[in-house]
C-alpha cells in the first residue's frame, strides 16, 4: 500500500504509510518503559492503578487530537516546533523545539535508568555500587535507580 503524498508549498513530502505509523507508535509506547512504569504505578496505587491508567489514555487521547488538528492546519514538518511558530512567532517556536529536545533528552535517560534498574535487579552482580559512606553503609545488591522499591527513606 503507497502512502498518500501531499506536496506543500515548501516542498516537502508529507508521508507516512500505516505500517510506519503503527511502528512509531510502538516504539513510543515501548520506549516509554511499558514494562517498568506499570509496576511501579501498581506498587504505589494498588487496585486504583487501573482506574489511573484509564485516566492518563483519556488525557493522551486528547493531546493526540491537538496534535492530529494541528498537524492538519499546518503545511510545514516539524511537529510542535512548527504548530508554536505558526501560532506564536519565531521565538515562542525557537522555545518550543528546545524544550521538546529536552523533554526528550530527559524522557530517554529516564528510560536507561530504568533499563538499568531492571538489570540490576535480574543480574545483582552487574549493579553499579557507589562508594559508601563510613556513616551510613549501603545495603548490598541495590542499584542507584531503583524504581520499584518502596522501602527507600
Amino acid at each position: 500500500m503507497a502512502p498518500h503524498r501531499t506536496d506543500t508549498a515548501e516542498g516537502l513530502v508529507r508521508a507516512i504509510s500505516a505500517r510506519g505509523l503503527v511502528a512509531s507508535i510502538v516504539n513510543a509506547t515501548v520506549g516509554a518503559g511499558i514494562f517498568v512504569l506499570p509496576a511501579a504505578v501498581a506498587l504505589r496505587l494498588g487496585a486504583a492503578a487501573p482506574l489511573a491508567f484509564f485516566l492518563c489514555a483519556v488525557a493522551m487521547a486528547l493531546v493526540v487530537a491537538c496534535f492530529a488538528i494541528a498537524g492538519s492546519r499546518v503545511a510545514r514538518s516539524g511537529g510542535p516546533y512548527a504548530y508554536v511558530e505558526r501560532g506564536l512567532g519565531p521565538f515562542a517556536g525557537f522555545l518550543a523545539g528546545v524544550l521538546l529536545w529536552l523533554s526528550d533528552l530527559l524522557a530517554g535517560s529516564g528510560i536507561a535508568a530504568a533499563l538499568a534498574s531492571s538489570v540490576a535487579i535480574l543480574v545483582p552482580a552487574w549493579a553499579w555500587q557507589p562508594p559508601a559512606s563510613p556513616a551510613k553503609p549501603r545495603p548490598a545488591g541495590r542499584g542507584p535507580v531503583d524504581v520499584l522499591r518502596r522501602d527507600d527513606p
